[in-house]
């Protein structure tokens, strides 16, 4: 059976009947977007390599409690998100990465041909600029927009995870679009 035609409840179904490779295969589905998520709260991408393995650890370990009523992803990100704090905890105290390389450089792709040169550069400093606006933000707030652009979250999947009311995540959402949106607005209008 194609893992990539499956549910993850069917994968946890299957793991728990003891189909061994049901298991890696939840790992394959979902491993990018944790480690992503990890090397954003750790700001390093090879803390964040131990902290998805220690992820899918605990995953493993705990699959018989993981109720298949309810969606995957959600629970996975909740022990991510945890494990990212606890692993933080114990370490020195890192920076929260919110964009770019491990040199703190925002990734761009390479310039579309049908982009001239210059609206390469600006659409650049845009994504630049919008990344310092998001670094004032209060992490509560960021977090939020990055869960749901980056690792590509519902506002419930997120609420699940924080285990915030749906409500207040989508209030964050919407107040911190707004500070981005009115920031980048005033930077673009430059001094009065």
């Amino acid at each position: 059976m194609d893992w990539r035609r499956t549910t993850d409840g069917m994968l946890v179904e299957r793991y728990r009947k003891g189909d061994k490779t049901a298991f890696d295969d939840l790992v394959r589905r979902h491993c990018s977007s944790i480690y992503a998520f990890s090397r954003r709260y750790s700001g390093d991408p090879d803390r964040a390599a131990d902290i998805t393995q220690e992820v899918f650890v605990k995953a493993w370990k705990n699959i018989g409690t993981f109720d298949t009523k309810k969606a995957f992803k959600p629970w996975i990100f909740a022990i991510a998100k945890n494990t990212a704090l606890d692993w933080l905890r114990k370490k020195e105290a890192t920076p929260f990465s919110f964009f770019g390389n491990e040199d703190g450089e925002v990734d761009f792709p390479a310039p579309d041909d049908r982009l001239s040169l210059e609206e390469f550069l600006d659409a650049k400093e845009t994504a630049s600029r919008a990344k310092r606006v998001l670094s004032e933000l209060p992490k509560r707030h960021s977090e939020v927009v990055l869960m749901h652009h980056e690792d590509e979250l519902t506002f419930k999947e997120i609420a699940s995870i924080l285990k915030e009311p749906l409500h207040t995540v989508k209030s964050r959402y919407r107040r911190a679009i707004r500070f981005v949106k009115e920031k980048l607005q005033s930077i673009e209008a430059g001094p009065r």
